[in-house]
């Protein structure tokens, strides 16, 4: 039997979810890191130095011409690595004094030196600027191409259900190509290649369709966001092709409302904001159709509910709740979920941490969890904001060994229940008690 490029799909959401967090942290980072870099170069370098100097000491004349936007940036800019109330402050102030119709502009007028250290500097933040530009762009590049390969993925695992399925046996394969190929394994890796090349070419909106349909996914959440997925698509296009600049293909495949704020020739922009928007979708429609092919190619698998879980769990640590909701959403539709129980209880904390506790309200306080033992109790009354009865039930609990001290500080349903009085009291005591050990440990050692 020939051997295909094995899919495990467990592997697959982590691979995913890792992708898209690491984008998600670097995309964070960058304005952060240019900056300190920035100010780094800006202090390091004697000619940018002196153009601060000059200005603190009034070597400047201020000019009513047209003002170069980008120069007034890039003064504010300057103005936040100076002291507080500096002589910058002031003449930033006046040119915006101006108004809009009336702009200013800031020249040394007669001293060439003056004006070409200053003018170094302007040229040192446009340099940066362009270095954020290109961060970004090649950032939301490597987001699209990681949605890509997510969904090529599935049609592998097509292929590798059953190579027929791809219509293999039928195909054919030139001289040219053979000559490269030294096994069966590598001519059908050849074909599956081609096969996913072929059915992943055009816009998005074709190929998703295509590949909804071979790997029969409903992918409602794709719909949601199709109009959003198109435009990203487009927009990568002109940045790859057209040196980001708007195009009539671009116009005339995107929906109108993208079109506001852009005419032909335009540069389109890719910032933090519109990049965090796009990793959030595209995390989100990852994470339903890793769901949904997962429950097609492997129905009875428990460990599809496990990895989910677990995954819910971390976005409830990070604070992610929609995205957190949607999750448990999908696994309490799971008929092979292994701990129902548990994953309700973080399903309706999502809900408490939104402040959309009242929708399951009743279900909580019809839910009887008495046979489940104090901890389940325990988390019922925290989730109704009882902490007398949380309390009771926590002291019972740490008495049966069911539960100890850190599981507080590992479980978000716990995050208000820490610093109630008697168990803050309780928490200390504890602590004292082990910091005693240790030292006497240490002593006796």
């Amino acid at each position: 039997m020939i051997q295909l490029k094995k899919i495990v799909l467990e592997e697959l959401f982590d691979n995913f979810v890792r992708q898209i967090e690491a984008l998600n942290e670097y995309v964070l980072s960058i304005n952060e890191y240019m900056e300190k870099k920035y100010k780094e170069d800006i202090e390091s370098d004697k000619d940018t130095k002196f153009a601060k100097l000059l200005i603190q000491f009034k070597s400047y004349q201020l000019n009513r011409k047209e003002l170069d936007p980008k120069d007034l940036e890039h003064l504010e800019k300057l103005e936040k690595m100076m002291e507080p109330d500096s002589e910058l402050t002031k003449i930033l102030e006046d040119l915006k004094m101006e108004g809009e119709d009336k702009q200013s502009s800031l020249s040394f007028n007669g001293n060439y030196m003056v004006s070409r250290k200053l003018r170094k500097y302007f040229n040192k933040a446009d340099i940066q600027e362009k270095k954020i530009v290109l961060l970004y762009n090649t950032s939301f590049i490597s987001l699209i191409t990681t949605y890509q390969y997510l969904f090529s993925d599935f049609l592998r695992l097509k292929a590798q259900e059953n190579v027929a399925n791809i219509g293999i046996q039928d195909k054919k394969i030139s001289f040219s190509d053979l000559q490269y190929l030294n096994s069966l394994e590598e001519i059908n890796e050849h074909f599956i290649e081609n096969y996913i090349s072929d059915t992943m070419i055009g816009p998005i909106g074709k190929w998703m369709s295509e590949i909804m349909k071979r790997c029969k996914l409903t992918l409602i959440i794709y719909g949601e966001y199709a109009e959003e997925l198109n435009e990203a698509f487009q927009r990568r296009n002109i940045i790859v092709h057209n040196n980001s600049k708007v195009n009539q293909k671009y116009i005339s495949n995107v929906s109108q409302m993208y079109l506001e704020n852009y005419k032909m020739n335009d540069v389109v922009k890719i910032d933090e904001k519109y990049l965090l928007q796009k990793i959030k979708i595209i995390k989100k429609i990852g994470i339903h159709s890793i769901y949904e092919i997962w429950m097609k190619h492997q129905k009875h698998d428990i460990t599809r509910s496990n990895v989910f879980s677990s995954f819910g769990l971390a976005l409830i640590k990070d604070e992610e709740y929609d995205l957190a909701e949607e999750v448990y959403t999908l696994i309490l539709e799971d008929k092979y979920l292994e701990n129902e129980l548990i994953s309700k209880i973080n399903y309706w904390q999502v809900l408490k941490w939104k402040g959309e506790l009242n929708l399951v309200k009743e279900e909580i306080i019809k839910t009887d969890m008495s046979t489940e033992g104090p901890v389940y109790e325990m988390c019922k009354s925290l989730l109704l904001d009882d902490l007398e009865d949380a309390n009771i039930n926590f002291s019972k609990a740490l008495k049966n060994k069911t539960v100890n001290i850190y599981d507080l500080y590992d479980w978000p349903i716990f995050k208000d229940f820490i610093d109630y009085e008697p168990v803050k009291i309780l928490l200390q005591s504890v602590f004292n008690d082990e910091q005693e050990q240790v030292l006497s440990a240490a002593e006796r050692n």
